[in-house]
């Protein structure tokens, strides 16, 4: 079949293999692939405590809910961990203004993902804690919808900003005719509904966007298909990043499960347990409350309870004990006299693996401490940023001291991050979720979810979802 050479020019000019690859990268999959708060910007119904609308101040904090039968009785005697009572009322919390189909099954797993952890069982803080980063997280969905359906309108959104960055790939992608190509498509896909959730978008881009891709590569600017495998592996990587009731991450989940001695072959294997609907809710909810319980066991022992939460907020956002090591870096800069960015990251990254190379955070510590440790010492202490162990390094305490001795005040445990190289600072529904308004959004509904805990007494279970397990005798 002969070729056109008047479509094959597009390739040379607009293509040129590493724009038009960074072009799709950048713009289309960078649409996709943040984690997907679920603020509610909705109008709360009357009587909605599980909105953003929170109690007043103090409301229901210090009021222990009523003794009841059910706090005596365990709910789960195979997974001895929530009594039938923080069982009933974590429902009723969950639940409440909320439609789901098996309500029964989410304490279920809940309950045994807590025994299986260690989790402090008795901490009714810690469990409101965890319904609240499932509201916030998910809108206590198995599968969340995405953001923003319109495909279109999230490509474009993302290519203003491109435009500005790259206006040279910006162009080329005009040029070469693909950008009107994949608008096109896209406002089709769209009409046609075919990502709703974030399982959709996942086999949309995999067995949908990918092949087309690849043949439109092939057949319109006559790329060999080995150059047009190429571009589509790298211009369209995989959309989601976070997943399930509680937003994982998913190379996190991955590196956390092994790290706790499970068996998990790969990131892909994760992934397929996070969208596999028999696996995905336990999954999510269990690596969602590892990081919870992670944080919020070394806040809670140092401040009060909401200041606790809203470190634990943060940090479940930008990264773990992000709001330790902002305090860390805050010193830090006091005591240098160096601009650090206060993002809770000691060392620098690569996909979630510490890079070699030194941050202004290390390279701070190394001059401040270049008397009393060496630079290796420095650096095996700052890989240990995302554990609770780093408090008790000599790293930490060196720092702490020289800052207690000089300015003469005490070392604050945490500062809510700013900046965070993390996917912090997102762009949803036309608006900046930082690590600060992010978590203290956390706070507001776990106020809000406190007093509805403790309002809902035993005796009246008309508040609570009265099904299966967490009804029965």
């Amino acid at each position: 079949m002969r070729r056109n050479p008047s479509r094959a020019w597009r390739i040379w000019i607009g293509l040129g293999l590493v724009a038009i690859t960074a072009s799709l990268t950048m713009v289309f999959v960078s649409c996709f692939s943040h984690r997907k708060p679920h603020l509610s910007l909705r109008k709360a119904p009357a009587g909605d405590s599980a909105g953003l609308q929170s109690a007043s101040p103090g409301q229901g904090l210090n009021q222990p809910h009523p003794p009841a039968k059910d706090d005596t009785l365990t709910f789960d005697p195979d997974h001895p961990c929530l009594n039938r009572g923080q069982a009933r009322r974590a429902g009723a919390v969950l639940f409440r203004d909320r439609i789901r189909p098996d309500p029964e099954q989410w304490i279920h797993d809940l309950n045994e993902v807590m025994f299986e952890l260690k989790t402090d069982c008795s901490s009714e803080d810690f469990l409101l804690l965890v319904l609240t980063a499932i509201q916030m997280e998910s809108n206590v969905y198995i599968d969340p919808p995405v953001g923003n359906a319109n495909l279109e309108q999230l490509y474009s959104n993302r290519l203003v900003g491109f435009q500005r960055e790259h206006p040279l790939q910006a162009a080329a992608l005009n040029l070469s005719g693909l950008d009107e190509q994949l608008r096109v498509k896209l406002r089709k896909d769209t009409r046609k509904g075919k990502v709703v959730t974030e399982a959709d978008l996942d086999r949309y881009v995999l067995t949908d966007l990918r092949p087309w891709l690849l043949r439109t590569l092939q057949d319109e600017y006559h790329l060999p298909e080995g150059w047009a495998s190429l571009i589509v592996a790298e211009a369209v990587p995989d959309p989601v990043r976070t997943l399930g009731p509680m937003q994982v991450d998913v190379a996190k989940a991955y590196r956390n499960a092994i790290k706790r001695g499970e068996k998990v072959a790969s990131v892909q294997e994760m992934k397929e347990w996070l969208l596999n609907p028999e696996t995905a809710l336990k999954r999510g909810l269990k690596e969602g409350v590892y990081l919870l319980d992670l944080t919020f066991r070394v806040y809670s022992a140092e401040a009060e309870r909401n200041k606790a939460v809203l470190w634990s907020g943060a940090d479940y956002n930008a990264g773990e004990f992000s709001s330790r090591n902002a305090a860390f870096q805050q010193r830090l800069s006091a005591l240098t006299g160096s601009k650090l960015v206060l993002d809770g990251d000691l060392l620098m990254y690569r996909d979630g693996i510490p890079d070699p190379e030194r941050s202004d955070t290390e390279s701070a510590v190394e001059d401040l401490l270049q008397s009393r440790m060496s630079a290796a010492q420095i650096r095996r202490d700052l890989l240990l940023e995302k554990e609770p162990a780093f408090a008790e390094t000599r790293t930490a305490k060196a720092v702490c001291a020289l800052f207690q001795t000089r300015r003469r005040a005490p070392c604050a445990p945490a500062t809510l991050p700013v900046g965070a190289a993390n996917p912090t600072a997102e762009e949803k529904w036309g608006r900046s979720l930082t690590p600060a308004n992010y978590a203290y959004g956390y706070v507001k509904r776990f106020i809000a979810n406190r007093a509805f805990y403790d309002a809902a007494s035993s005796l009246d279970t008309g508040q609570a979802p009265v099904v299966g397990a967490l009804a029965r005798p």
